[in-house]
């Protein structure tokens, strides 16, 4: 896709971070937008900024990605306002705490529920509306490094949902290079950015909570909570590339963009892992059949 003014680009998470910044860069380049979060005041103030830097059109939807309802609604009133999507950012998330073992079942729910299901969500509403279009569209994902990196042992429901998510962005990928050549498919993954997914709790929707839970009182949930948020203050990377660069990966149709230069090792390490264990199994395998051929019938 190269061509943005005057088209319409709908943005989950919106009210800050990521979605803001990718917001901003839209309406520099004269889009029209439909910002999308579970946070109205925010929301609102994006707006207002988005029509101040030149968006000919800007509509704000309080929209809880974690309800297929709500996200049905927001699709609709887009399409109401604007009549067709060409761009759609699938952003909004939230991150938890904990150690694997430890991680309360109300969270893995949340967590998956607000960075898969949603996102899996607005596939199944936008992507039928992008395939009915004759124009060239993109679909953009933000997955994380959290998408490619192997697991650990803490965040781990974050890390599920985010593998999960980028799957979702190669199985988008896949449809639209073999059936929809004009829709275009990217899979954002960076580091830590600065934005506000350390406070994540302000966005915990009432099914997804169980106060007395005393797991909300341990070290394994606080200590790591701590320490999130200070990498995303301290190390976080202002968000303001992100605009210009996720832009330039439509231009490209680029799948995977990894803007964080030194996550790239662990990526290929993790790589390697995978092939070491498959040169493994040649070897078992030969093994087995070795054995087999010696066996009577």
């Amino acid at each position: 896709m190269k061509e943005f003014a005057g088209k319409v680009a709908g943005i989950t998470g919106a009210a800050n971070g990521i979605g803001k910044a990718f917001a901003e860069e839209a309406a520099r380049r004269g889009m029209n937008l439909a910002l999308i979060d579970i946070e109205t005041e925010n929301l609102e103030t994006v707006k207002k900024e988005c029509e101040a830097l030149g968006a000919p059109k800007v509509v704000a939807i309080t929209t809880d990605v974690t309800d297929a309802e709500q996200v049905r609604f927001s699709v609709q009133r887009i399409m109401n306002e604007f009549g067709k999507i060409n761009v759609f950012l699938n952003n909004a998330g939230v991150a938890g705490a904990g150690w694997v073992d430890k991680i309360p079942p109300q969270d893995w729910e949340w967590i998956m529920a607000a960075d898969f299901f949603g996102q899996a969500y607005y596939v199944h509403e936008v992507l039928p509306i992008m395939a009915a279009q004759t124009e060239d569209c993109h679909f953009l994902f933000t997955a994380s490094i959290a998408g490619l990196h192997p697991g650990f042992r803490y965040q781990s429901a974050y890390m599920a949902a985010k593998h999960a998510s980028l799957c979702l962005a190669e199985s988008v990928r896949n449809y639209a290079d073999n059936v929809m050549s004009h829709i275009g498919v990217s899979v954002f993954c960076p580091e830590y950015v600065c934005t506000a997914i350390h406070d994540s709790e302000k966005r915990r929707v009432k099914k997804f909570t169980k106060p007395g839970d005393p797991f909300y009182a341990t070290d394994n949930y606080l200590d790591y909570i701590a320490q999130f948020r200070s990498n995303i203050l301290n190390k976080g990377a202002n968000p303001r590339f992100v605009g210009p660069r996720l832009f330039r990966a439509m231009e490209d149709n680029q799948m995977y963009v990894v803007p964080h230069m030194h996550t790239h090792d662990k990526i290929v390490e993790r790589h390697r892992m995978i092939e070491a264990d498959l040169e493994k199994d040649k070897q078992i395998d030969a093994e087995f059949n070795a054995e087999l051929m010696g066996w009577d019938d």
